[in-house]
């Protein structure tokens, strides 16, 4: 028996990790997340500024790390339009502007809020740092246009809009570089904007030494990041799903760890 179980084909492990990966996301278990300082501190930095204030995203992701970083968009937006704050959206990447776009047209409607008036898409910017170094000197030079071709003169929410000052905070939401590190540098260091950041889990231990001296309001780690923050804002999105896969997943793993090693151990005390 226990010579069967040492030679069990692999194919049965890869069988019981696609159930532990795909059956939580079908089925939520809604693992309790509890959510770290620096989730909360981001959060109510934003829930304590003033109802109708302006708020600059920067999406900066791609398609490999949407799971991680959409999400916090997706949850931000959905306390900013609660507050009736006025959202801009830009992006650094030129993969992270449609999913702007994509996350501006999933929330805004369950809020009725109209584009120009209640949020504008500014779209993509090639150049890397001299963007964000240009965002704070000249941001109407900078942007003329949104992302369909109006002037921002003629948008209604621009008309108190003038410079990245206007802006009552920035959230950057970064899969790598440029990203997050340039705007702690240019928009948070430079202009001593309100910064909060959502990053990749692999990014975060990097961050958190600016969380914790101050210069960021708030930090936002992966998939992780994300849960936390739907919980905080009350949003039924796709991080904490996300997460009750991830954690069963590594139980499985660590399951299957110690099962081989106990049936391995007990095989060898008998053949003695």
């Amino acid at each position: 028996m226990l010579e069967k179980l040492l030679n069990l084909d692999r194919r049965y492990i890869f069988i019981c990790m696609a159930v532990a990966v795909v059956l939580p996301v079908f089925l939520p278990m809604r693992l309790e997340v509890i959510p770290t300082e620096s989730a909360k501190a981001g959060y109510h930095f934003i829930e304590a500024l003033p109802d109708g204030s302006n708020l600059l995203l920067s999406v900066d992701y791609g398609p490999s790390t949407k799971v991680e970083c959409h999400p916090m968009v997706i949850a931000v937006l959905h306390q900013a339009f609660r507050k009736n704050m006025k959202v801009a959206t830009m992006s650094i990447w030129p993969e992270g502007q449609p999913y702007a776009t994509q996350a501006l047209n999933e929330v805004a409607p369950q809020y009725d809020k109209r584009y120009g008036l209640d949020y504008v898409d500014l779209g993509y910017k090639a150049g890397n740092d001299a963007v964000l170094v240009s965002l704070g000197i000249d941001f109407r030079g900078l942007f003329k246009t949104d992302l369909k071709g109006n002037r921002l003169a003629d948008l209604p929410m621009m008309q108190s809009i003038f410079g990245l000052r206007d802006f009552a905070a920035v959230g950057c939401y970064s899969a790598g570089r440029p990203g997050a590190l340039e705007h702690i540098k240019y928009t948070a260091s430079q202009y001593g904007m309100p910064l909060i950041i959502g990053c990749t889990a692999v990014q975060t231990p990097e961050y958190y030494t600016y969380f914790s001296s101050g210069q960021l309001k708030g930090l936002l780690g992966g998939m992780r990041g994300a849960a936390e923050y739907e919980v905080l804002a009350n949003v039924d999105g796709t991080a904490v799903p996300g997460m009750d896969a991830q954690s069963i997943a590594h139980f499985t793993i660590a399951f299957f760890i110690i099962f081989s090693n106990v049936v391995y151990f007990l095989g060898r005390g008998k053949r003695r």
